[in-house]
């Protein structure tokens, strides 16, 4: 919880003890007044949200018992058993309520991004008149984050999240729930500048795209893309539509996925990654154009021989499905994700690192969540260890250039994402502040290794660290 939010509900809690104890009746009207200052402050400071509502409440019942009491100008009689009883449950609930939302829904902090770049983003809808889709070109939205130029002549204010998005994400995926209950997304800063120019480059950045995971979104790794923004690339990220969780156009039309999380298991992905996979190839000749044409405010800073991937889940499969059909792109990275198709069988010849948790092929599933993928526990069992099979494949022999693997001993399989500072409770015990950074640490290293051409030391290492371990094919 933020500071006012804490301060609020203990002059409010002082506030309803002064019903209770007569001592502190006289203190009442000055209560009152503390409460009405700093509700106005928490407001106009911290902004509203949801979680707090019961506590937005309580100060209209504090407001009406002022009124009252001056109206009557005189004390109140003393509450009877039943009232004084009533309430002590009520406040009980009330704050017991606001206080667990409000620290399972956070007003987070993200983490400052380590690189010498100041960021800015934008986002672009690309239409690929190639492909149809229900009579129509299939349509794309990609946010485009950047190294920014920072000066005083600029609004220097940062973005704040992307509510929409991702709280549209998080409703789908959570029960259908209305994204008002997540608007604390609202007061959440993001480390990006707010309408800021891209900082121009002589040789031009090297480019990253990044794939996100079965009903994910383009922003589900936003404290990543800022990561490597500053530390000088220019990272794409793309909307997969109709199998992103929720996607809004610039006219105001909203897309939710044409999925459920129970379809999974019997999708046809060798179908899916090729949507996929030709939307990563779509999207780098898009950027082709951007870099050719004199309006584009991305002319001549793309330096597209220097083309790099990643992906989370689903995205990470897409990843290596790319690797092998579009030799654009230079290198790749896989972040837990299962592999299909012909990148396991014949492999490809640019280097690939795969971060998995080691969670992901150790968990066991509920009776429940078996149930819903219409799966049994055996068939679960060999499933993962297929899966695991297929990314040790890959590492060993499938890439033909240098090959890495990262194990994570802690955290699971949305430890790769930002949804861990969406709902700290899916953090499952690990610790996102040292896995975060590791994760970004090694993926920053392999770019820089094979984008950028500057040796990194830690991926000629193998390692064996409390958190994780490093495993390399050096070809």
């Amino acid at each position: 919880m933020r500071a006012l939010e804490i301060i609020l509900l203990i002059v409010q809690l002082v506030w309803f003890l002064s019903l209770l104890y007569k001592p502190l009746r006289k203190w009442k009207t000055l209560v009152f007044i503390i409460t009405i200052i700093i509700l106005g402050a928490h407001l106009l400071l911290e902004g509203f949200r949801t979680q707090m509502l019961l506590a937005y409440l309580a100060e209209v019942f504090i407001l009406i018992g002022w009124i009252r009491r001056k109206l009557k100008d005189r004390e109140s009689h003393a509450m009877g058993k039943w009232k004084l009883s009533c309430l002590v449950v009520v406040v009980i609930l009330y704050i017991g309520i606001t206080v667990t939302l409000s620290s399972l829904l956070p007003v987070f902090t993200l983490p400052t991004p380590t690189g010498e770049y100041q960021v800015g983003m934008k986002s672009e809808m690309l239409v690929d008149k190639e492909r149809i889709e229900g009579g129509q070109p299939r349509e794309l939205m990609v946010s485009v984050w950047y190294p920014a130029i920072s000066s005083e002549s600029q609004d220097n204010t940062y973005l704040s999240y992307p509510y929409e998005e991702v709280a549209g994400a998080l409703s789908v995926n959570f029960f259908g729930l209305p994204s008002l209950v997540f608007d604390h997304l609202k007061q959440v800063k993001t480390n990006t500048l707010n309408e800021a120019e891209l900082l121009p480059k002589e040789d031009g950045y090297p480019v990253v795209l990044f794939s996100h995971g079965f009903m994910g979104t383009r922003m589900q790794n936003y404290s990543q893309m800022e990561e490597l923004a500053s530390q000088g690339y220019i990272v794409v990220s793309l909307d997969h539509t109709y199998e992103s969780a929720y996607t809004r156009f610039p006219d105001g039309r909203e897309v939710k996925t044409k999925y459920k999380a129970t379809d999974f298991s019997g999708m046809d992905h060798s179908k899916n990654i090729a949507t996929r996979t030709a939307d990563a190839s779509f999207v780098l000749d898009k950027l082709q154009e951007w870099n050719e044409k004199s309006e584009s405010s991305f002319q001549n800073t793309l330096d597209l021989s220097r083309v790099g991937m990643f992906g989370h889940s689903y995205g990470g499969a897409t990843t290596a499905k790319v690797m092998a059909e579009d030799f654009r792109f230079k290198v790749g990275a896989n972040m837990d994700g299962a592999l299909y198709g012909s990148d396991v069988e014949e492999g490809f010849t640019q280097p690939f690192m795969n971060l998995i948790a080691k969670s992901s092929y150790e968990y066991t599933p509920s009776e429940e969540e078996l149930k819903m993928n219409g799966m049994t526990l055996e068939e679960y069992k060999a499933l993962s260890e297929q899966n695991l099979q297929n990314i040790n494949t890959l590492f060993q022999s499938g890439v033909k250039d240098d090959s890495y693997k990262i194990t994570f001993l802690e955290g699971d399989h949305y430890s790769f994402s930002d949804m861990p500072y969406w709902v700290p409770i899916l953090e499952n015990g690990y610790d996102k502040t040292q896995n975060h950074p590791v994760m970004n640490k090694y993926i920053v290293a392999l770019f820089d290794q094979y984008l950028k051409g500057e040796n990194q030391q830690i991926l000629q290492e193998e390692k064996e660290d409390p958190i994780y371990t490093v495993e390399a094919e050096l070809k």
